[in-house]
């Protein structure tokens, strides 16, 4: 009951945000146990989704969702891209992964940023002590799916913070 209950909270969470035309970067994991009773939840996702690879994601399970859910498309390049939101660099990806250097007086929009599932967190931060590796997955946003400009804007509220804190 407590699995039904969090699922569709997902859904709802998620077609409140999503709207059908958008585009949604879903960086893995997207169900753990029981992948048949998970595709009628992911079929009711708002929304296109390029699934990159998260270590719960096998083979079956991955043929099974796409199989079933026309609106999940596995790219080419399976487990980490890297996209531009205006003059930002980001790489995606399952895993937290270190993309930029601690140059505090570096401009923020030169900073490449790591939005990243896998840890299953209830926080935002892998690590503290970087303010670029962010943790986008449902688990620490409430099971909501959290916008670009969102994510940005945290992370941007964090590294003022961490530039004061850890280098001036």
């Amino acid at each position: 009951a407590i699995v039904k209950e969090m699922n569709e909270a997902i859904v709802e969470n998620w077609n409140k945000i999503v709207r059908p035309e958008d585009t949604v970067w879903n960086l893995g994991d997207i169900a753990l146990s029981d992948t048949e009773g998970a595709i009628p939840y992911l079929k009711a996702l708002n929304g296109t989704q390029y699934w990159l690879l998260g270590n719960h994601d096998h083979h079956n399970r991955v043929k099974a969702i796409c199989d079933e859910c026309p609106n999940i498309i596995v790219p080419r390049h399976t487990f980490v891209t890297k996209i531009r939101h205006g003059n930002i660099l980001i790489y995606l990806g399952h895993y937290p992964m270190l993309t930029s250097n601690y140059d505090a007086d570096k401009p923020f929009e030169r900073h490449v940023f790591n939005m990243h599932g896998h840890t299953h967190q209830t926080t935002n931060w892998h690590n503290l002590d970087d303010p670029f590796m962010y943790h986008v997955g449902l688990d620490s946003h409430n099971f909501t799916p959290i916008t670009l400009d969102n994510a940005i804007n945290d992370i941007h509220e964090f590294w003022k913070v961490w530039k004061v804190t850890h280098h001036d």
